[in-house]
This record gives C-alpha cells, structure tokens and sequence, in this order.
C-alpha cells in the first residue's frame, strides 16, 4: 500500500497531466490514507484538493462537504498554516457562491488570513468579492 504522501504525490502530478479523474481519486485515497494515520493535517490538505477538484466538475455539494471537513480538521490544529485554511475557506466561497449562497465570512476570514501571510493575489481576490 502506498504512503499518503505518495499518493499525494500521484494526485498532484495527475492533475498536472489534466487526468482529473485520477487526480480526484488519487486525493482521496491520499485523504484516506492519512487519517488512518491520523495525521489530520495531511487529511485536511488532501480533503480541500478533493474538495477543489470536485467544485471544478460543478459537483458543489460533494466539493461542501470535503471543504467542511477540511474546515473542520484545520480548525482542530494550532499548528496549522494559516494560509492552508485561507485556501480552504476560497474554495469553500467559491464553491457557495457557484450555488448562488451567502459566502461573505468565508471571504472576509480569508482576506484577513491572505494578508496576515502576505499573499497579495488572495487579498485582491478576497477583496474583490461581492458582499451582502
């Protein structure tokens, strides 16, 4: 059985290579395998890839529940980077806005978690949201 990280790996280089489909499932083995390790940062990185992968095949409910679980899981840890959960609350917003639904707090947290790490692009972004 591959490592976690090797599968991560395989994802990555899958979605790379535009096999989307493989990419997405290569995650969430990677996911998978990860929380049987119980390295639930791992997960949480490998979960909001699904999340991202499935948000960009418009399949908006299933991407929720990975971004929620990836949520979940980085909120757990002291010890996560902050900008790993700013990119997972963008998908998060991204994927509710899609569905026409309220995703205002998820923009503001992540516009103040993009410029607490200086990423300039999630500023502008997250800046140039629309809010209700």
């Amino acid at each position: 059985m591959e490592t976690a990280e090797a599968q991560e790996r395989s994802a990555y280089s899958l979605r790379n290579a535009g096999d989307t489909e493989g990419a997405l499932g290569a995650y969430q083995r990677a996911a998978d395998a990860y929380a049987r390790e119980g390295d639930t940062l791992g997960e949480a990185h490998a979960v909001r890839h699904v999340g991202d992968i499935l948000r960009g095949l418009e399949r908006y409910h299933e991407a929720d529940r990975r971004y929620e679980r990836a949520l979940v899981l980085y909120e757990a840890r002291q010890d996560r980077l902050d900008l790993d959960l700013a990119n997972a609350l963008r998908g998060y917003a991204l994927s509710l806005e899609a569905q026409g639904k309220e995703a205002t707090a998820f923009w503001q947290r992540a516009h103040t978690l993009y410029q607490a790490a200086g990423v300039e692009a999630g500023v502008a972004e997250s800046r140039s949201r629309p809010t209700r």
